[in-house]
């Protein structure tokens, strides 16, 4: 853990008070309290998870997200102009402001981002203020069908995640695609 990051509050947007009530909480729950030992078993989603409470000891059984459903499967025309997709939520920890940042201003890709969230106004303001409006486009909130169809449609999926994701439901999405 980057104990210094952890202490300035940076995990996320709730701050530094938010973070040391949390400490205290952990604490007193699996230090005083040992209720680490009453877990039966604990299901992981992802090998990362089973490696990582299987290091402190806690039993645990991997299980992974199941994909969904597959209908039947329709041959979808990809999108003629080179598309890459986001889709989650809009906030600081999944990292779409930085990809936002970065992405090229004379690139043939196109960005799609699909999906709500507290950071939406910024990521617009990004887009403004670099003249993205071409290649980065915001959806905002879609239907799981719609979702799924559009993932069909494009070249590829973004994941940009600023923290450790054990197993994003988006990845098992647009692997069943």
């Amino acid at each position: 853990i980057n104990w210094r990051r952890y202490w300035a509050g940076r995990w996320d947007q709730r701050g530094f008070g938010y973070h040391l009530l949390r400490t205290c909480q952990h604490f007193w729950n699996y230090g005083v309290r040992r209720r680490m030992k009453i877990i039966d078993c604990l299901l992981c989603p992802s090998h990362f998870c089973f490696d990582a409470m299987s290091a402190i000891g806690i039993r645990c059984e991997y299980l992974p997200n199941p994909a969904p459903a597959l209908e039947t499967m329709i041959e979808h025309e990809r999108t003629v102009v080179p598309t890459v997709l986001f889709a989650g939520r809009l906030e600081s920890e999944k990292g779409v402001e930085q990809v936002v940042s970065l992405w090229p201003e004379d690139t043939q890709v196109c960005l799609e981002i699909i999906g709500e969230g507290s950071r939406r106004d910024a990521i617009e303001q990004i887009i403004v203020r670099r003249g993205l409006k071409e290649t980065v486009r915001l959806c905002g909130h879609l239907t799981q069908s719609e979702v799924m169809d559009r993932m069909s449609q494009v070249h590829g999926v973004l994941l940009p995640s600023r923290c450790y994701e054990s197993a994003p439901n988006v990845l098992v999405e647009a692997l069943s695609r």
